[in-house]
């Protein structure tokens, strides 16, 4: 079944050990190189810290971490979120990236009719010849600030 035909919608493919998210462009406002990570005390494990990025902190979080899986090896990029609706327009987002991620256009989405059973996963799709994921941002949003709805 596909999908997207009215339109090219420009997205961004980022990378995980999990499953490589599909993600609109517009909800990203950088891609950047690694910086340090500083650690948070308590916090959940799937928050990995904070960076400072353009002078300000940011959170780090990492998916695979998230869906509970192993810590990624070696981060390539971080990608850098602009806030989330009803967010403070200080409040951007840091998710890691196995590989560097690319940009796709193309109206061509199928449905890959997979069960996956990934938490915080909208839906799989399949996209180019490869299954990508659509995060569950709304869901993200829930954990990661207590007062979402």
């Amino acid at each position: 079944m596909t999908l997207g035909n009215q339109m090219d919608l420009h997205t961004l493919v980022i990378p995980t050990p999990v499953i490589s998210l599909l993600v609109p462009s517009n909800m990203v406002a950088e891609v950047i190189r690694p910086l340090p990570i500083q650690t948070i005390p308590d916090t959940e494990e799937w928050v990995r810290g904070f960076v400072i990025w353009r002078n300000q902190p940011v959170s780090v979080l990492s998916f695979e971490m998230l869906c509970k899986q192993p810590l990624m090896a070696e981060v390539a990029r971080m990608v850098v979120f602009y806030p989330f609706p009803g967010r403070q327009a200080h409040e951007f987002l840091v998710l890691l990236s196995s590989e560097n991620p690319y940009s796709r256009q193309s109206p061509d989405f199928t449905d890959t009719d997979a069960s996956r059973d990934i938490p915080f996963i909208a839906s799989t799709i399949g996209h180019e010849g490869e299954e990508v994921a659509v995060p569950d941002f709304a869901a993200i949003a829930q954990i990661l600030y207590f007062d979402a709805t």
